[in-house]
């Protein structure tokens, strides 16, 4: 398992677009990067993950 920061960029309820960074701990980029959209509430418009070091 390695240490991930996803960025996520989504629409909120109100319309509006938002950016968050969320850090998760995952076995590869692709499941970081679901893991943190389902932390978000609002419609995921984007999610890159990096791997902390």
């Amino acid at each position: 398992m390695k240490n991930y920061q996803v960025e996520v960029i989504y629409k909120m309820p109100n319309g509006s677009q938002a950016k968050v960074s969320v850090h998760v701990t995952a076995s590869s980029t692709s499941e970081a990067e679901s893991q943190a959209r389902e932390r978000v509430t609002g419609t995921v418009i984007s999610a890159r993950a990096k791997e902390m070091r």
